[in-house]
């Protein structure tokens, strides 16, 4: 399977950069300085830079795959847990084959991203953020076993 999703270095830069600039702003008006000077800019530093961190712990693209000795249980265990966590089928997405691609169905679509899932023979592929496919995979693998 190509990567799907931006690389972790991509991920870690742009919740860095982000967590820096508003640090360093936020950090200005609290300190009456201009923004970026020196004082702001050197707490903003360690602080976007450990967001940064955590950000990219959780929000990092991953890849997980798992053999099944019944495909057909672990499909609805797969579908009984994205619903279980409002994420339907996602009919607006287009792939050929077996791939599927879930979506939250409320306003939350906007900020969980999509899990996408790969099926091929008793052997299925997820790729979706890390906050959402470490317990996904922790579940799938007890049940197929």
């Amino acid at each position: 399977m190509n990567q799907l999703g931006p690389s972790i270095f991509v991920v870690f830069l742009y919740y860095s950069a982000g967590s820096m600039a508003i640090a360093a702003i936020v950090g200005a008006q609290v300190l009456n300085e201009t923004p970026f000077s020196g004082v702001s800019f050197q707490n903003a530093v360690p602080l976007g830079l450990l967001l940064g961190a955590v950000a990219t712990y959780f929000n990092r693209t991953t890849e997980f795959a798992i053999a099944a000795s019944n495909p057909k249980a672990l499909r609805k265990k797969l579908d009984a847990w994205m619903m279980e966590r409002g994420y339907e089928l996602d009919s607006d997405f287009k792939a050929e084959g077996d791939f599927q691609s879930y979506r939250k169905s409320s306003w939350q679509r906007w900020t969980t991203g999509r899990i996408f899932v790969k099926w091929q023979g008793k052997s299925v592929t997820l790729v979706g953020r890390s906050s959402i496919v470490r317990p996904l995979q922790q579940e799938l693998s007890a049940e197929a076993q």
